[in-house]
């Protein structure tokens, strides 16, 4: 039995001896005539290829090189969060041009939203800020490229850039005061545009033409809001009101205060006609603040969800309730009148539900 096995794998094994030199005798066969033309053909086309990637490449970093002499600001999505120089650098990577894009996250912020005063040595510094710019993934980012150095051809280069230093622009030619009459392109009561750049869960960091702001949840909508991040993301667009603008002595801006709740007033006042006094809503309580004339009295802020409008309980009486209602609550609200400028409903808390 033995010796028939080891006959039957000698078989085996010429068989497979015969077989690998047929595939060789086979491989090692000359080529047709038009076998080679193709095989030359699609030589020249790999040839061809490679030298149009290098070609774009050498474009795309001209491209680079060009906008770092101009100081032009470029914008790109921010694809990643990393540590740099031995861990002790984080920042914000973003493609542009098929060439990684470094933002330090000192060059982020004009001013950073990471309390410095709280943080309990570097390795906190690292976990905090590596927290804070996670947010901004996925978002598109504004830059000026500060510097370039190595072969692009390799992965021997790096290009490092200041989103600091591109909003900074942007601010000072929209805000700062200039000209004979001192004005600046846009104003305090002016309603524009603010990108939502991270969400935290009580308030919103954005960008506003140019400066950095963080919007409060009692500040961003009339609505009713729990959690901000339940409500908006990074990457949004919210229409806001220029409250105030703080300029230094030179005239120019240092700080802004905005709110997303005046540009929803428009929206509000064509419904205030389908109000009737006495009428009973359904309301979310959105706010709830002591009367700056009357410490024994609380104004309340609701949202009436049946007919899509902000409402306000002037002087209710908290103490005097039973179950003082909570922000959050939803209760049963009374109309008795509505106010057009502000585009909302007075009236009293009767009950909560």
């Amino acid at each position: 039995m033995i010796r028939m096995a080891n006959e039957t794998e000698n078989v085996e094994v010429n068989t497979n001896s015969t077989e690998q030199s047929n595939i060789q005798t086979e491989s090692s066969a000359p080529k047709s005539r038009r076998e080679v033309i193709a095989q030359m053909r699609d030589n020249e086309t790999a040839r061809a290829k490679r030298n149009e990637q290098r070609e774009v490449t050498r474009m795309n970093w001209e491209q680079l090189k060009s906008a770092r002499h101009e100081n032009r600001i470029l914008t790109s999505t921010v694809i990643s969060v990393e540590a740099f120089n031995d861990g002790k650098m984080i920042g914000c990577v973003v493609m542009f041009g098929g060439f990684r894009i470094i933002i330090p996250c000192e060059e982020m912020y004009v001013n950073s939203p990471l309390d410095t005063a709280t943080i309990a040595g570097e390795s906190d510094r690292i976990r905090r800020e590596k927290q804070m710019l996670s947010k901004l993934l996925g978002t598109t980012v504004p830059f000026i490229i500060t510097n370039i150095v190595g072969n692009p051809e390799s992965s021997e280069y790096a290009v490092i850039a200041s989103r600091k230093a591109a909003i900074t622009r942007t601010a000072a030619r929209n805000f700062n005061k200039h000209g004979r009459n001192g004005k600046a392109n846009i104003e305090a009561e002016q309603i524009v545009d603010a990108d939502i750049i991270s969400v935290g869960k009580h308030a919103v960091w954005a960008n506003v033409c140019g400066l950095d702001v963080s919007i409060p949840t009692y500040l961003l909508t009339h609505r009713y809001v729990g959690l901000v991040s339940d409500v908006y993301k990074p990457g949004d667009k919210l229409k806001v009101y220029i409250r105030n603008i703080d300029y230094d002595e030179s005239g120019h801006a240092l700080g802004i205060e905005v709110s997303g709740r005046e540009p929803e007033i428009e929206e509000f006042i064509p419904r205030l006609k389908h109000v009737s006094s006495g009428a009973m809503y359904l309301g979310r309580i959105t706010s709830i603040r002591r009367s700056a004339s009357d410490d024994s009295r609380t104004i309340i802020t609701l949202f009436l969800s049946g007919i899509e409008l902000p409402a306000i309980a002037n002087y209710t009486r908290i103490d005097s309730m039973r179950e003082p209602p909570c922000t959050g609550d939803t209760v049963v609200f009374s109309a008795y009148s509505v106010n057009e400028d502000r585009g909302l409903v007075i009236g009293s808390i009767l009950r909560r539900c």
